[in-house]
């Protein structure tokens, strides 16, 4: 928990090298969490890793984080912050990139 609000004051201060390591950090320690790859694709977005963005997203699916738990989880999450409306944009985008063939 420490570290994923760490992330989170990195990323809302636009400290992305930093939330991106803290953010890694909560990744290895829990690999199943659908939040934390959601927060890392935001960050690669932010640092124009655009493919490893779409990678994450994908991989938060693949943990059942569908379109809807993303927004209704960030949009809880993140509740205040001035960047939860680019934020939700972002999350559409990469959802959209990110849909599975049918």
């Amino acid at each position: 928990i420490v570290k994923d609000w760490q992330s989170v004051a990195y990323r809302e201060t636009g400290r992305w090298e930093e939330a991106d390591s803290a953010i890694d950090d909560c990744i290895n320690l829990l690999p199943k969490s659908g939040s934390h790859y959601l927060t890392k694709a935001l960050l690669c977005l932010k640092l124009d890793r655009n493919d490893q963005a779409r990678g994450h997203a994908q991989t938060a699916r693949g943990l059942g984080w569908d379109l809807t738990q993303a927004e209704r989880t960030w949009s809880r999450l993140m509740a205040g912050s001035p960047s939860l409306a680019v934020d939700i944009v972002a999350i559409r985008e990469l959802y959209a990139a990110t849909e599975p063939a049918r």
